[in-house]
């Protein structure tokens, strides 16, 4: 009587291979959009976290304008018009780069009668 021998044959180890190899395929690109998503929201939420320092700056000391500090390195000047009360970037807008993302944010001054909104997309 013969005995088998395990293991997997070659036809099997090529389907796996090929079956990993779609969903590598797939989800590489993916996890990009994913990560420049984050950089983009990131970059957002320290805008507006400076936008409320440069209120509460204003209402404590009258200081109505400040320099951002964004990932470390890369900065953005926002004023308060105290005669509008609204916040501004002084150049209207701010570009970034960061882990090879090109960022530009803007603040949205006619959303819905607020102060703005600071709306930061991909810049290409």
């Amino acid at each position: 009587m013969k005995v088998a021998k395990g293991g997997f044959s070659l036809i099997e180890l090529l389907i796996v291979i090929a079956i990993l190899s779609i969903l590598a395929a797939i989800s590489i690109p993916e996890y990009g959009k994913f990560r420049k998503k984050a950089v983009i929201s990131r970059v957002e939420q320290e805008l507006t976290n400076c936008a409320g320092e440069l209120v509460t700056e204003y209402a404590a000391n009258g200081v109505n304008g400040t320099l951002c500090l964004i990932y470390q390195n890369n900065t953005c000047p926002l004023e308060l018009d105290s005669l509008n009360d609204q916040i501004k970037i002084e150049t209207d807008f701010c570009s970034f780069h960061i882990d090879n993302i090109n960022i530009k944010c803007e603040i949205l001054t006619d959303y819905r009668n607020l102060n703005g909104k600071i709306y930061c997309y991909e810049n290409n």
